[in-house]
């Protein structure tokens, strides 16, 4: 795996599966954050 030295398609695929794993982390602190009310369950402490 050589050529990796400056392949602008590679580093576009790669700035955008980043882009999505940002997005979705993200997502997922704020849904963690702050979740629907509902009764309290045990394992959410």
């Amino acid at each position: 795996m050589n050529e990796q030295q400056g392949n602008p398609l590679l580093k576009a695929l790669e700035a955008a599966l980043l882009a999505a794993l940002g997005v979705l982390i993200k997502e997922a602190v704020n849904s963690m954050q702050t979740p629907p009310p509902q009764p309290k369950e045990p394992d959410a402490q």
